[in-house]
């Protein structure tokens, strides 16, 4: 059986949209109904997220479900319209891990829940 909340979030998940603020212009990757960063709930604009940028944050979780990879590298990134963006990195070691790196994102399996297999971004180190 499909996940209905994959179903219900396939514009953020498949088009790499965030919602921008129309109070303060705050963007984030997440739905929202009231601001996070202005406390305003004046409504939000879809805005496109970038398909690169910088490492800010990361971390190697070596202890997760089967169906995840092992190690899971799970990183934080800045991108070039001031979207922070957190996600599972896809063919990197944690040794090749820094902060401030370059990424791209690129379209990849996610994992399967009941046998489906789940697609979304995934972060990739550039060059």
């Amino acid at each position: 059986m499909y996940r209905l909340d994959i179903w219900r979030d396939r514009e953020q998940i498949y088009s790499l949209e965030a919602l921008r603020c129309k109070e303060c212009s705050h963007v984030g990757y997440y739905r929202l109904r009231i601001c996070p960063h202005c406390g305003k709930a004046k409504g939000f604009d879809k805005v496109t997220v970038g398909r690169e940028g910088t490492i800010y944050d990361f971390t190697v979780n070596y202890s997760v479900p089967r169906e995840f990879e092992r190690p899971s590298i799970l990183a934080v990134v800045d991108t070039a319209n001031g979207t922070r963006v957190r996600g599972l990195m896809a063919d990197a070691r944690p040794e090749e891990m820094a902060i401030g790196k370059s990424v791209k994102f690129v379209f990849r399996k996610i994992r399967e829940i009941d046998d489906v297999p789940v697609y979304g971004f995934k972060m990739s180190l550039k060059g």
